[in-house]
């Protein structure tokens, strides 16, 4: 831990870490700038550190984390899309009185998009501060185009990106206005900890890091139950099982072709009606899984070493 200016707070060094993964995250999104020919494109971002016996998970875009733990599996990183950053993203529209919007998009939310022959009447709204509803007398500025349209997957910034934090995408505008779209994004990371000596782990716990493109069409929990199925066996080796693992999560997400469509696996064994099974993933598809008990092992050995030496050193103080 280390003291504060003032000599009263301390710092925990577990924030130190937080910081250098939040200034490594921004630094990032700046060398893709300067490196980035015509704009470029841009990317999601996942990163797992293992550091003194905790396990950091930072995020920044709709790629996820998942611990799997024992017969229980949970998000470690947050979805950010413009649906759940929504106020975050409005906020920023509405900033100079909504001078990044170029007067063709509006920061306010409308219960239903409002429409031309709806002028003077009252509809239902909110500010980008409000959590609840209002009513207003719905205007002609009001029938601009949503800075946030859309509900979950599909939900866009300007129509145009369904994503809110990650890298890159510094040249991208939104289609027919040519308003940057940047402003609204963010590289930075929400990061979460935890302790791993809190937990009762065995070499079948893992983290699984993945693209949308699992997560789209494979639950949490389903992901959980496919990963402790191909991780049961004692036997091959805990390297090839977790591989298998990975690649078990991929063609659960892939599916298989019938006819012309992509299709996964059905809800119900019984169903194998083609109108039954639902739609295989269509996006990128990238998994690692990753084992968390070997490096709380290394930690304790660490742990333990330490320990020796102090003891070491002690009895062989000069008197």
């Amino acid at each position: 831990m280390l003291l504060n200016d003032n000599g009263d707070n301390f710092i925990r060094g577990r924030d130190l870490v937080i910081g250098a993964i939040e200034m490594a995250y921004r630094q990032m999104d700046q060398l893709v700038e300067h490196q980035a020919q015509n704009g470029g494109g841009g990317c999601t971002a996942l990163t797992v550190l293992f550091l003194n016996g905790i396990l950091y998970a930072a995020g920044a875009g709709d790629s996820r984390t998942v611990l799997v733990h024992g017969d229980d599996q949970r998000a470690l990183t947050t979805d950010h899309t413009p649906d759940s950053e929504s106020n975050r993203v409005r906020a920023l529209g509405s900033l100079k009185d909504g001078e990044l919007l170029k007067g063709y998009f509006t920061p306010l939310e409308f219960r239903k998009r409002p429409l031309e022959k709806e002028l003077g009447s009252m509809v239902l709204y909110r500010e980008p501060y409000m959590t609840g509803w209002t009513y207003k007398v719905l205007t002609h500025p009001d029938l601009k185009l949503p800075l946030v349209s859309g509900h979950g997957k599909r939900s866009r910034v300007m129509g145009t990106i369904g994503v809110t934090r990650g890298f890159g995408d510094h040249g991208l505008k939104a289609a027919s206005t040519g308003v940057s779209i940047k402003p609204f994004l963010s590289s930075q990371p929400e990061i979460q900890c935890l302790r791993l000596d809190e937990y009762k782990l065995t070499e079948r716990d893992c983290v699984i890091i993945a693209t949308d493109g699992l997560w789209d069409v494979v639950s949490n929990k389903d992901a959980g139950t496919i990963l402790r199925k191909t991780l049961a066996p004692d036997t091959p080796s805990l390297e090839y099982r977790l591989t298998m693992g990975a690649q078990e999560l991929v063609q659960a997400a892939r599916g298989r072709l019938i006819g012309r469509i992509w299709r996964g696996k059905p809800e119900k064994v019984d169903e194998n009606d083609d109108e039954y099974l639902p739609m295989a993933s269509v996006d990128d598809i990238s998994v690692m899984v990753v084992p968390i008990y070997p490096y709380l092992c290394e930690h304790r050995q660490w742990l333990k070493t330490m320990q020796q030496e102090k003891m070491y050193l002690l009895k062989n103080v000069p008197e």
